[in-house]
Formats: C-alpha cells, structure tokens, sequence
C-alpha cells in the first residue's frame, strides 16, 4: 500500500499556477474572500509554514490548496509550504470535515471586541477582508482595550445596546475625546439597566426610532460609516450631556463623524502593521 509523502518546498507564483492547471474537478469553488486574506498575509511576510499542506495525488492532480494557491499567484510572492503526495483522489472524501475555526476561535477573543473592530478596519483602513492577525493588532489597541472594558465594566443588556455598532460608537467616542469615558460608561449602563423614563433623551429617541422602523430598514453594514447603529449612538454618546433631545443626523455631522473617527483610528491602529 502507498503511503502519503510529505516535503517542504517553496512555491512561487510560476508553480502554483502549474499546481492549478491541474486542478481537481472534484474541487469547491474558489471563493476571494479569503484568497485575499491569504495574499495580505504573504504579501506583508506574515504567512507561516503550517502543518497543513498543498496535497496532489501521484498522478500531479491537486486536490486540496487552490486558495493558498492562488493567494500566491495575486500576492506574487514565493512561500514555503507542506506538500503532501497522496496515491490517489480518494483522500478527497475525508477533507475539511471539521467546522472552520472563527476568528473568534483563533484568538480566543469574543466577538462582542472582534466584531466591531472589524467595522473599523473596514470603514477607515478599506481592510475587505481583515485577517485574524489584523484584528489581534486592533485588539491591543486602545479602542480594543475599551471595547474589552464595555463586556466586563458596562456588560451591556438589552438587543439594542448589545449590538456591535453601538458597541463601536462607544469606543469611538471615547477614543475620538467627545465624551469622557466614565460619562460614556454611565450613560450606557443606564441604558441597558435602568427603566426608559431615566434614559438621557437621545438614547430614548435612538431607542424608539429603532424599535418603530422595519429592521430592514435600519442599516447594519460592517464598515461603520454605512451602519446605522454606529453612526446614530455615536451621535448619542457625543451629544449626552447637551440639551439636544433629537437625532439630528445631518450631512455636517456625518462629515464631522467621517474626519474625527478615521484620524482617531488611524491614529489608534499601527498603519505599518495594518497596511
């Protein structure tokens, strides 16, 4: 009986698209999401040798490796991996099996921190596809330190002030310098602890334009300046020691809100290393 061969090599752009003339038609489609994850990490020298390896059969078929492959060819980089000659197809049946590890499970951060980090490596930095080592950078942050300390100091309850643009807006307030973080902290664990009659003003019209508006309609994009959520608490957070009582979220402010929030996450996230 043959047995599975194992080297180390390294693949450059020209024999990864050998490698992929001979793709398996037993294959799945080549999903780009996370080929570009793949091909940031290679191109800014982050990719690892894993156990995991590039697998053909004897005959030259490949039959597990397409997106690293190909992350390959679109990075233009060479990179070391694991090539596993098997004797035939077969092994095919038995591959990916396990449920896909999270960014959650690779960091072992929850996705309450993940989650609106996330917004914002895609509504400031144009991150589309953040990888895990991007969003464990964003966590060490002090936007991340704050999003930690609203899950253990605030605990948020309640669906509205659980969701991740709120979550967002807090954190961007705080580290935007609009509001204090001890007002901010006691104006959210009001919110989602105390009945609605001793809410701050704004967060009671936050709280009944959401709940009289079709879900649908209420948008909750994963960059942050095209989610509703974020934009109109952070509007809350901003203004929760004014007088305003209304949600006025006017062209002006959403200039203020873009130019105040993108120079206080640049400023926050290492662009070298987010690049």
């Amino acid at each position: 009986m043959s047995k599975i061969q194992f080297t180390e090599m390294k693949i450059g752009p020209r024999l990864a698209n050998k490698f992929l003339r001979s793709n398996s038609e037993d294959n799945r489609n080549l999903s780009t999401p996370p080929v570009k994850k793949y091909a940031r990490d290679m191109t800014m020298n982050r990719w690892d040798l894993t156990a995991e390896p590039i697998m053909v059969t004897q005959c030259g078929t490949l039959i597990n490796g397409q997106h690293r492959l190909q992350a390959v060819v679109l990075s233009g980089k060479t990179v070391n991996f694991t090539l596993a000659t098997v004797p035939d197809s077969s092994t095919f049946r038995v591959l990916d099996q396990g449920r896909a590890r999270k960014n959650s499970d690779i960091l072992g951060t929850s996705n309450t921190v993940l989650v609106p980090l996330n917004m914002f490596l895609r509504g400031v930095l144009n991150i589309t596809f953040p990888t895990p080592h991007d969003l464990e950078i964003a966590s060490q942050t002090e936007i991340g330190a704050t999003l930690y300390e609203i899950d253990s100091l605030v605990k948020p309850h309640g669906k509205l002030w659980r969701n991740s643009g709120v979550r967002a807006a807090c954190a961007a307030a705080i580290a935007s310098g609009v509001i204090g973080k001890a007002d901010a902290f006691e104006a959210y664990r009001t919110i989602s602890r105390k009945p609605i009659a001793e809410w701050p003003p704004l967060f009671v019209a936050l709280y009944q334009y959401v709940s009289e508006t079709p879900s649908k309609q209420v948008l909750s994009h994963q960059r942050c300046f095209a989610n509703e959520y974020f934009c109109r608490a952070y509007y809350c957070f901003a203004n929760v020691n004014t007088s305003k009582t209304k949600l006025r979220i006017s062209a002006k402010f959403m200039s203020e809100l873009r130019e105040k929030v993108t120079a206080t996450v640049r400023n926050a996230m290492p662009s070298k290393a987010l690049a």
